[in-house]
């Protein structure tokens, strides 16, 4: 993401790793293009939380990660985000809790459920979802479980974005469109997103909020 497009610092904060040898705590950075994760002595990075690629060699332990072809897998992450909540008593900011699962695909038997389930943390009692398969979905059931009168303001909810007609991944591939309103709200179709979609300011993160919001 290039920097204009950034509304607030790289957000780091300790999560919640639990594999095949246990829960454990991590560190997180996400600075709105990679996610970074520092667990048991190692460092992985990757564009969305559910596709972390080791860097380096993995170190020496009785408890090694899993890996597929490099990425993690075989774990479920927990991490919170604070995100932008519009309310009667106006703009709040409120923490976001994801727990996402990502089995590994070699597991001689099923176990794991891939998916992310959230639950936001609101005065008069937490907002949770049931578990899906990407971000977008998620955020979407849980504007629907919120109260009455409480819309969430990030970029999964703002008017000026929008994903590709292809499709996109589990998060982080919503393109943005703030540098190109008055294009963007004449789209009406597929086809005419097509035709606007070179004139994206770049892709966000949903869970973000800027300046710009609609």
């Amino acid at each position: 993401m290039e920097n204009q497009l950034m509304y607030e610092s790289p957000l780091t904060g300790s999560v919640s790793v639990r594999d095949r040898w246990g829960k454990g705590a991590g560190v997180m950075t996400n600075d709105g293009v990679t996610f970074s994760l520092e667990w048991r002595g190692n460092r992985f990075e990757g564009h969305s939380p559910d596709s972390l690629e080791l860097v380096g060699e993995a170190v020496a332990s009785a408890e090694p990660p899993e890996l597929d072809r490099g990425d993690l897998c075989g774990y479920e992450l927990t991490w919170s985000t604070p995100v932008t909540v519009m309310t009667g008593a106006g703009t709040e900011r409120f923490d976001l809790t994801a727990q996402l699962t990502v089995p590994n695909p070699h597991a001689p038997a099923p176990g794991q459920e891939y998916g992310v389930s959230l639950t936001l943390a609101v005065p008069g009692g937490d907002v949770s979802t049931a578990r899906h398969g990407d971000m977008e979905s998620a955020l979407l059931e849980l504007q629907r479980n919120a109260p009455d009168g409480m819309r969430m303001a990030i970029c999964s909810t703002c008017a000026l974005s929008d994903y590709h007609p292809v499709g996109y991944g589990f998060m982080g591939d919503l393109a943005c469109f703030r540098n190109s309103k008055e294009e963007f709200r004449k789209v009406s179709s597929k086809s005419a997103l097509l035709d606007v979609w070179d004139s994206r300011a770049g892709h966000v993160q949903e869970t973000y909020h800027c300046p710009d919001f609609e």
